[in-house]
């Protein structure tokens, strides 16, 4: 339960939709806005399922923490945000919203690599304050071995998530059966490439090491490579 003090610094930013409803409803799309409600909400679930655990000091099976963590790693909700964008060029019709909620497989994918690679190099960190244990911590308590084991078992399953979203690039279809031709939902293509961004942002900023957390080193050069001084080719 959100105290009530707490309540307008958080439902007031986050669930106002009334902007963005009125400038994407001028422009025939306003239905993009059910469904970043929806999303919204499945994140919300998803962090009060690990504010229990935290609570409760629970410890929770590998399997229920990554099925959490589909949601709370924030992947879900960034892909419906950047599809109610490119519902702008009508790249994403309202059946791409129906088939995204319905948990495809490169969504579940990109999100548990999210989650798993962020956890390998930041558990230690996080464990340093009152925080909800990772799938390290779970994997740890599960199968009773060292954090060095359960990194390794981890980084695996991170492996296998990439030949899932490989896959699933490889055999792009429409998200509907009845669907005769992908330009009855818009370019799908380019719909699926939003989740390759999501994992390929995760393999820049924690391949090695926590880049989003230690922006100042690897991260900033990167990006100054990227827009200060890119490549002439």
């Amino acid at each position: 339960m959100i105290r009530p003090h707490a309540q307008p610094y958080i439902w007031v930013p986050y669930l106002d939709y009334t902007p963005v409803g009125n400038y994407i409803s001028k422009e025939g799309r306003g239905y993009c806005v059910e469904y970043l409600k929806l999303a919204v909400k499945k994140q919300a679930k998803a962090y009060l399922s690990e504010a229990r655990w935290l609570a409760r000091k629970v410890v929770p099976s590998v399997e229920e923490y990554r099925r959490v963590g589909v949601y709370s790693c924030g992947y879900p909700l960034l892909a419906v945000a950047a599809l109610c964008g490119m519902a702008e060029d009508n790249k994403s019709p309202r059946e791409v919203f129906e088939w995204l909620l319905a948990d495809p497989a490169i969504l579940v994918a990109s999100s548990d690599l999210c989650r798993l690679m962020d956890d390998v190099v930041f558990h230690e960190f996080e464990q340093e304050r009152k925080h909800v244990a990772s799938s390290v911590e779970c994997y740890v308590k599960q199968f009773e071995v060292g954090n060095a084991e359960a990194r390794d078992a981890i980084n695996e399953m991170i492996q296998e998530d990439w030949k899932k979203i490989n896959k699933e690039l490889l055999i792009i279809k429409p998200p509907s059966s009845a669907a005769t031709s992908f330009s009855e939902f818009g370019p799908m293509k380019e719909v699926m490439s939003v989740f390759l961004g999501l994992a390929r942002v995760m393999e820049v900023l924690y391949k090695d090491s926590d880049g989003y957390t230690h922006s100042t080193k690897d991260t900033k050069d990167v990006i100054t490579s990227l827009l200060v001084t890119p490549m002439i080719i």
